[in-house]
């Protein structure tokens, strides 16, 4: 099992639906709470609708740098 430090901020990965559209994605971990409606960037407002699990920022921003190099790397040698 994996201790994590009080202070580092931790991430949920959660369900979000917006109209027929649905996805998934990373948030704050204190705002993903099913039935809670969040807005994104581009000021569309979601309500999550399931919340899985939990995980410091450290570790999903560091995910999500390697898919995206996995990305670039693999783009077009499929």
């Amino acid at each position: 099992m994996t201790t994590v430090k009080a202070s580092t901020q931790m991430m949920r990965q959660v369900l979000l639906r917006s109209g027929s559209k649905q996805d998934g994605f990373w948030i704050r971990n204190e705002v993903a709470r099913v039935g809670k409606k969040v807005v994104d960037d581009d000021g569309i407002v979601w309500t999550v609708v399931e919340a899985y699990n939990a995980r410091p920022f450290e570790d999903v921003d560091r995910q999500i740098r390697v898919w995206a190099e996995f990305a670039e790397t693999l783009d077009g040698h499929r």
